[in-house]
């Protein structure tokens, strides 16, 4: 069926075997489209919930690409904003610590350990001793970063996000 500037459909089938199946529906496209693939769901009455998940993955997907609603994170979701729109704030969010980190190590390590739930992760992510991303984690909360803050964790994820990008 036509949904506003695209089409929407439902099916039976596991979300990744659906994002499989539109993406190769997407190559034989004469034109580049992005596709979006809503939550699975256990009736007709929550549909509508699948199709706004749908719509939304389609939106941060790009052209070419598939999306599953339930994979979207926060890249995804920054992705889909003008990077220029948000450069500034994650400036002003990340100001301590851009001060002090010369070769933006430091930044890379945040990111990292945001990214990966913990410096155990981040260290293999990045290649080094967990030491030495502990002792980078002390640098960055000696800038004044509460990096046991939800709050804080969430906006600082999202700066480095846009300033990694």
């Amino acid at each position: 069926m036509t949904r506003g500037e695209g089409w929407a459909g439902w099916s039976a089938l596991d979300p990744s075997e659906l994002a499989g199946g539109v993406r190769q529906v997407l190559r034989s496209m004469p034109w580049l489209c992005a596709g979006g693939v809503g939550g699975q769901v256990d009736g007709l009455d929550v549909l509508a919930e699948s199709l706004l998940g749908a719509e939304a993955a389609a939106y941060v997907a790009g052209a070419g690409m598939v999306q599953r609603a339930d994979l979207i994170g926060p890249a995804e979701l920054l992705g889909a904003l003008p990077t220029g729109a948000l450069r500034a704030p994650a400036a002003v969010v990340l100001r301590p610590l851009l001060l002090i980190d010369r070769d933006g190590t430091l930044l890379e390590t945040l990111g990292a350990v945001l990214d990966e739930g913990g410096a155990l992760k981040a260290a293999e992510r990045l290649g080094v001793h967990r030491n030495t991303i502990t002792t980078r984690l002390d640098r960055i909360k000696s800038a004044g970063f509460d990096l046991d803050d939800a709050a804080t964790r969430l906006a600082l994820q999202l700066a480095c996000h846009v300033m990694l990008r």
